[in-house]
């Protein structure tokens, strides 16, 4: 039993990590081709440094991100592809927090990948 599921989380985390790193590849080379307004990149610095911000949700045992609310703003107003990498810039940026320097890697490399996946 402890087999298939070392499989199957194996199988889950190489596809987030490989679609998400798919959607990076993407969304870099349009950001290449063509401009980006710098209000864009003004919005994914404030969402790295607010990242670590969270407001408790009242009556429900949760938390929300301001960095999220951001993500939201820039592909709103910006598209898939700029909200993707700001998303992805988050994942980065939640990771680095992480406790375990061991596996920071390993929850940079699904973080990134899933918070691209999610924008």
């Amino acid at each position: 039993m402890t087999n298939i599921k070392s499989t199957q989380f194996r199988i889950l985390y190489g596809s987030v990590v490989s679609a998400g790193l798919a959607i990076l590849s993407i969304a870099g080379y349009r950001l290449i081709q063509t401009p980006v307004p710098w209000t864009w990149l003004l919005l994914s610095l404030l969402t790295l440094v607010a990242g670590s911000l969270s407001l408790r949700i009242p009556g429900v045992n949760g938390r929300i991100s301001v960095g999220d609310t951001l993500i939201c703003m820039s592909v709103f107003l910006f598209g898939p592809l700029p909200g993707a990498v700001t998303a992805a810039l988050e994942g980065i940026a939640g990771s680095l927090r992480c406790r375990s320097a061991s596996r920071r890697f390993e929850f940079l490399l699904f973080n990134t990948g899933a918070m691209a996946l999610s924008a």
